[in-house]
């Protein structure tokens, strides 16, 4: 697995998503998510999908804890729903900018949580 150079990596924020993450580091090194997951030797719908395979690959090469990044992945637990931190969400729930979620089982407490857009900027 390749690890990446600290320089082109980001640090990971507090309750960021993986796809989050991902889609940081791709922009960093001037590529896609998808590309740059594919350049990695994963797929970036498996870090949406909370693929543990992927999760560990993506630590790997953007130099961040795994248990750390994966305490804020989506899993994919059907066709059309997730799960995240023991929480049940529809993937009508889901936009590609924003995630919809009750913040009570996300953090304690509740108030201190922050979503991160893909762009990985806080809203």
């Amino acid at each position: 697995m390749v690890q990446l150079p600290r320089k082109l990596t980001v640090a990971l924020g507090h309750a960021e998503t993986p796809a989050s993450f991902a889609s940081r580091t791709a922009y960093l090194n001037g590529r896609s998510a998808r590309d740059f997951c594919l350049d990695m030797g994963f797929q970036f719908q498996h870090v949406v999908d909370g693929r543990p395979e992927a999760l560990e690959r993506l630590a790997h090469c953007g130099r961040v804890d795994l248990d750390t990044i994966s305490a804020f992945a989506f899993k994919r637990t059907g066709d059309r729903s997730y799960e995240i931190r023991g929480e049940r969400i529809l993937r009508s729930g889901l936009a590609r900018s924003r995630v919809r979620v009750p913040a009570g089982k996300l953090c304690s407490p509740p108030a201190a949580i922050t979503i991160f857009r893909t762009t990985g900027y806080a809203g």
